[in-house]
């Protein structure tokens, strides 16, 4: 291809002999096993140069070696939603994560596969048809249980979640063996066990420990608590900075409207300092706030003011539905502001895979950050999972007599690296 290609187009012509001579430079009679790749991408736990690079993101297929000798296979699924998939360079630092010294990558895209124990174990459209593959078989003679391999099917957990548990059983050689009755219990935080799945029942770091047999092992869990009392709501707050102009009925002229509106545009002008409209369509609304504003209009937009990143999601038909709003996601959340609002266009419509992903992606960067997360709904309501607050606000998009209270302003107050919340009556 390429360049290269072009050359070697241009000089032979059919019918022409070609010479093919090799050098190896490994002393080769003792190479028990060859296989050709793609590019190495870690050479000596560093960076290797791309040799052979499809860009974008993409699935991935990867063999490395560790530092102590072990082999890791590797798969990684994309294009396909949820599944954004990951660049050569991505491969490679995942991999440098796992103590990975020397790795390659191999053939990816659709002809990426991996099957352990004769279940296919990635995402796939279709099985595709492909030359080769490399499998790996332990052929030493099995023994009786040994050990135990325990994993979560997420790191993602709130008190209440639960969370299928997956138990492998090895003899002494790491040969599969058959498991007994398996038992769980935890040290530090609350959980029970039935039909496959732990129940976190309370908040808390701790570890699970999974027994069968005369086997155990122990996983460290961090399970964030859930508080329907979120200590960041303050409904006594006095005053406030931030302003959260939600979706209001455009082009409607009757005098409860007309009131909500001017009264909205009242208490915002007068008390605060800074609003951000919610993906609101009502223009002139918004003509008439005449303070400092800022507005989230679509998914995947990312906005910083005041050292608050603001994040818009659209969620009509998930996080994946958009282009680009898991990399905005990503981005607003490693960001180096302490405090993060997410924004989401309509109620939290996330399928169940969407729905982890999302939430590990906020567990993880919560340390440290305080997480705001806004949809849209009927009422008004929060609560609190770990450091993250969930907020559902009321659009004004069946206005209706004679149900004053259900016209509220979400306000924020910002004191140095925290933040605060409420909701501020407009009929008062």
């Amino acid at each position: 291809s390429g360049a290269k290609g072009s050359l070697l187009a241009s000089t032979f012509a059919v019918g022409d002999t070609i010479s093919l001579k090799t050098n190896m430079e490994n002393n080769y009679p003792d190479i028990m096993e060859a296989v050709g790749g793609g590019t190495m991408i870690l050479k000596d736990g560093m960076l290797a140069p791309i040799t052979h690079k499809i860009a974008g993101r993409s699935q991935r297929t990867a063999i490395g070696i560790t530092y102590d000798k072990k082999v890791v296979f590797m798969t990684a699924d994309g294009r396909k939603a949820p599944y954004i998939g990951m660049q050569e360079t991505e491969v490679a630092d995942f991999l440098r994560k796992q103590n990975v010294k020397d790795a390659m990558m191999f053939d990816g895209g659709g002809s990426t596969e991996m099957i352990v124990n004769g279940k296919i174990t990635n995402d796939l459209a279709t099985e595709r048809k492909i030359l080769n593959a490399v499998a790996l078989v332990n052929n030493r003679t099995r023994g009786s249980l040994s050990k135990l391999e325990a994993v979560l099917e997420t790191d993602a957990i709130f008190e209440g979640d639960k969370i299928r548990l997956i138990v492998k059983g090895f003899d002494s050689d790491m040969n599969p063996a058959p498991l007994g009755a398996i038992a769980v219990s935890g040290s530090g935080v609350s959980a029970a066990y039935s039909d496959g799945y732990v129940n976190f029942k309370s908040g808390g770091s701790g570890s699970l420990i999974v027994k069968s047999g005369a086997a155990s092992i122990s996983i460290p869990v961090n399970v964030a608590g859930v508080n329907a009392n979120d200590a960041k709501r303050d409904d006594k707050m006095t005053s406030y900075d931030i302003a959260v102009i939600p979706d209001t009925i455009k082009d409607k002229n009757d005098v409860l409207s007309q009131a909500v509106n001017g009264l909205l545009v009242n208490k915002v002008n007068a008390d605060a300092k800074l609003a951000i409209n919610n993906f609101n369509k009502n223009q002139e609304l918004s003509d008439n706030v005449k303070i400092t504003k800022e507005s989230v209009y679509k998914g995947s937009q990312v906005l910083d003011c005041d050292g608050v990143k603001y994040i818009g999601l659209d969620v009509s038909s998930g996080i994946s539905g958009v282009s680009g709003q898991w990399q905005a996601l990503k981005t607003g959340l490693a960001g180096s502001s302490k405090n993060v609002v997410i924004m989401l266009n309509s109620k939290m419509n996330l399928e169940a895979s969407e729905k982890t992903i999302f939430r590990k992606l906020l567990q993880e960067a919560s340390e440290g950050k305080n997480i705001f997360v806004i949809s849209k709904g009927d009422g008004y309501s929060s609560y609190a999972q770990g450091n993250v607050s969930f907020i559902t606000s009321r659009d004004f998009t069946a206005l209706k007599a004679g149900r004053e209270e259900d016209y509220k302003l979400l306000v924020f107050k910002k004191s140095g690296n925290s933040m605060t919340y409420s909701f501020q009556s407009l009929f008062k």
